[in-house]
């Protein structure tokens, strides 16, 4: 049902709406209409499915999940081309999965959601939005937010930074038109987006600086693409997609310490210390350093590529 309020704006009532378009939103929407719900609205600024996965463009950007535990359980994906797929692939897949369960057709895109309020007299959720620079509202009865914790783009909080004559460039915003080739390149931090953007930048880049604050560890992470026969045995032998899902899952608890409490880290640094030394030779385990010596080196690592 649509009417005007009061100040003007179009309002459109729902019993359920949706914010954002990516695994979550889109998971609690096929959920909603398999279960006999029908009148929903998933609202999402994008131009399509995805969230992160579209959004997130950069070199190297890639899920350090396994692939066939990063599929919805209701829609697994036989076809994953590799062991660790990459945003393309991923970014696809959440639209087949969209498309095969005619969501589009609940959702607006290309839509801001401003402003969200209960309305205690009404019993519904108020909520602003703007759809190529038409403001509208929707009223609902339940508000579901599928919006990822990562979805504005921070830049860090540097002196100076407002004056910086270079390009700045967020992983979350890649600028693809851009030429890197040849430059002096800073990344700044080693979350898991640097650590796929620093190998593909520094193929090309004239100089690369890597400040971090804190060392992640980083293990192995034997991506390979997948064969013909494990695509066969994942479509067509019952089963096996689960027993490989349960051997995956194993493999994650070891790389993730879960072993006995007095050791809980072992198996991560058995595997992230060779690893080191194969990127980086004759480098020797990080020292503990106390919080003046911390101070002293300004919290900041440096690592160079020349």
């Amino acid at each position: 049902m649509t009417h005007m309020t009061p100040s003007g704006l179009t309002t459109t009532d729902v019993q359920i709406a949706i914010v954002g378009a990516g695994f979550s939103g889109l998971g609690a929407a096929i959920k909603l209409a398999q279960n006999g719900f029908t009148d929903y609205v998933v609202l999402d600024r994008g131009a399509d499915f995805g969230g992160t996965w579209r959004d997130n463009t950069y070199p190297g950007a890639a899920c350090d999940v396994p692939s066939n535990l990063y599929s919805y359980s209701f829609a697994p994906n036989p076809a994953w081309s590799r062991t660790y797929s990459h945003q393309a692939e991923i970014h696809r897949y959440i639209n087949e999965v969209a498309n095969r369960h005619d969501i589009a057709a609940h959702t607006r895109f290309r839509t801001e959601v401003l402003d969200a309020r209960w309305n205690e007299e009404q019993l519904q959720w108020l909520i602003d939005i703007e759809t190529d620079g038409v403001r509208t509202q929707i009223r609902a009865a339940i508000l579901i937010g599928g919006v990822g914790p990562l979805c504005e783009p921070n830049l860090p909080d540097i002196d100076g930074i407002e004056s910086f004559g270079g390009a700045i460039v967020h992983s979350a915003r890649w600028d693809h038109d851009y030429d890197y080739a040849g430059k002096r390149i800073a990344v700044i931090g080693t979350g898991a987006s640097a650590i796929q953007i620093v190998p593909e930048v520094a193929k090309i880049a004239g100089h690369l600086d890597v400040y971090q604050r804190t060392a992640p560890w980083i293990i192995p992470r034997a991506e390979r693409p997948y064969t013909t026969v494990e695509h066969l045995a994942f479509r067509y032998l019952p089963g096996y997609g689960g027993t490989a899902v349960q051997g995956q899952h194993r493999t994650r608890d070891l790389r993730r310490g879960v072993a006995p409490r007095r050791h809980p880290r072992v198996p991560r640094r058995m595997q992230a210390h060779p690893q080191v030394q194969r990127v980086v030779p004759g480098a020797r385990p990080r020292q503990r350093r106390t919080r003046h010596q911390s101070d002293r080196v300004g919290h900041t690592a440096r690592h160079r590529h020349r």
